[in-house]
Parts: C-alpha cells; sequence; structure tokens
C-alpha cells in the first residue's frame, strides 16, 4: 500500500509540473512583441519631439529629377511601446543648394522651391518593421520653379507605405529584444500624382525614394523589440 501510494504522488507531482510548464508557455506565447523607441537617455514618451532627416531623397519623373540636399520631417511621439508606436508629423522642410536654398533638378525647368502640405501627417512603426505616413486627405509636396515663371507641379499621394501593388516599400530598421539599434527608414518607389493646379508641362507622376534617420532632441532614437 504504501509503494502504492508513493507511486500515486510522484504521478500528481509529474501532473502539476507538466500543468504548471504548460502553463507557463500559454502565457509566453500570448506575450505581444511592441516596439520599443529610445534615446541614450532613456524610453521616449508621448509628446516628445521626433525628427526624421534625410540627405538623399529623389522624386523621379519622366521630365527629370527633383533632388533635394536635405529633408528634415518633425513632430511629435503619441504612442510607445506599442504594436504600431504612432506619431504625428506636423511640418517638412526640402532645401537645396541652389539659390535661395531651392532643390536642385534635371528638368528643363530649372531649380526647385518644394513646400509640403497636408499636415498632420499619422506616422507608424510597426513590429514587421514597416513604417507608414500618412496624409489628412493627402501627403502633398508642390514644387514651384522660379526660373519657368513661377511655374508649380502638385503631387499627391494617399501615403508612404509597402504596397505589393507597385512595389512600393517603406522600412525601417529594428533590434532584437535587448539590442536597439538606430532607426533609419528606407522608402523607395512610392507613386504620387499630378494634382489640380499643376502646370501643363508637368508629369503626370513620380516616384519617391530615400533614407531617413531619427532623432529627438538630437539625440539618435533607437528600436528593439
Amino acid at each position: 500500500m504504501m509503494r502504492r501510494t508513493s507511486a500515486m504522488g510522484l504521478l500528481l507531482i509529474a501532473v502539476l509540473a507538466v500543468g504548471i510548464a504548460a502553463a507557463g508557455s500559454a502565457s509566453a506565447a500570448k506575450e505581444k512583441l511592441v516596439v520599443k523607441l529610445s534615446t541614450a537617455a532613456g524610453p521616449l514618451v508621448a509628446g516628445q519631439e521626433i525628427r526624421a532627416s534625410s540627405s538623399d531623397l529623389v522624386t523621379v519623373t519622366s521630365a527629370g529629377n527633383l533632388e533635394c540636399s536635405s529633408n528634415v520631417l518633425t513632430g511629435t511621439l503619441t504612442i510607445n511601446n506599442a504594436v504600431k508606436d504612432k506619431g504625428s508629423i506636423t511640418s517638412e522642410a526640402s532645401t537645396g543648394e541652389e539659390g535661395g536654398g531651392a532643390c536642385h533638378t534635371t528638368t528643363v525647368l530649372g531649380p526647385a522651391v518644394i513646400s509640403a502640405t497636408g499636415f498632420p501627417w499619422p506616422l507608424e512603426l510597426t513590429t514587421k518593421k514597416q513604417m507608414t505616413l500618412k496624409g489628412t486627405k493627402k501627403v502633398i509636396f508642390t514644387a514651384t520653379f522660379p526660373a519657368a515663371g513661377g511655374a508649380k507641379c502638385i503631387l499627391e499621394g494617399s501615403k508612404i507605405a509597402n504596397n505589393a501593388v507597385t512595389g512600393a516599400t517603406s522600412t525601417y530598421t529594428i533590434g532584437a529584444a535587448g539590442s536597439p539599434v538606430a532607426v533609419e527608414i528606407t522608402v523607395a518607389k512610392q507613386l504620387f500624382k499630378l494634382g489640380k493646379g499643376s502646370n501643363a508641362a508637368c508629369p503626370k507622376t513620380a516616384e519617391l525614394s530615400g533614407h531617413f534617420t531619427m532623432t529627438s532632441h538630437g539625440e539618435t532614437v533607437l528600436a528593439q523589440l
């Protein structure tokens, strides 16, 4: 009888151990990955400034390219430590090395002064390393050409994002848990279409490509899962 009781006790202990292990596995399986943004000073918080800067953004059209040496998007972070971290871009500045800070172009219209509208632009960074930037209705860039009598080309896009149909991509770098890496955003072949009010000489479509680094108050923004 004693041996049988001992055997039953051992069996009970084994069952409990398996149950605890299974519960632990189920708990781990339910744990969601989140995007954790920080700088050397610590985690980013809602309301903190974020800035994305590029020196190689190029707009490619059938009539030539628009090439600005500096493109800076400025806004604030609204959500951190989530499946989709979010922010709001409230301004964009595009400048170049031509007279008056105009951007170089390879078009016959000459240098261009670039302005952006459609703010705020909601920003999302996901655990799948995808970046999405939407417009309030649309993301709009207006290129004005002083040497061509002020002719304007208005380029509009609903959002900057991955698109399997057009082949557009929009990704960013993120490290594994405990190994944060500097955020670098890469966009390629983002399609924009000609908007109303554009000069008749403007191309009907354009593709935007380039790289951005992200900072907050001058510190490099890092990302990890």
